[in-house]
């Protein structure tokens, strides 16, 4: 499993990586557990 860590202070920048993280996950079939922040 991977986990990753988004944290960006524009909630349109956290939701687009998010994003690409989600469809990556779908198409390879890898265990992402994701967590979003948005003040560090």
């Amino acid at each position: 499993m991977v986990k990753i860590a988004i944290c960006d202070d524009e909630p349109v920048v956290c939701g687009n990586i998010e994003n690409i993280l989600l469809n990556y996950k779908r198409y390879n079939f890898e265990e992402i557990e994701i967590e979003v922040f948005y003040s560090g």
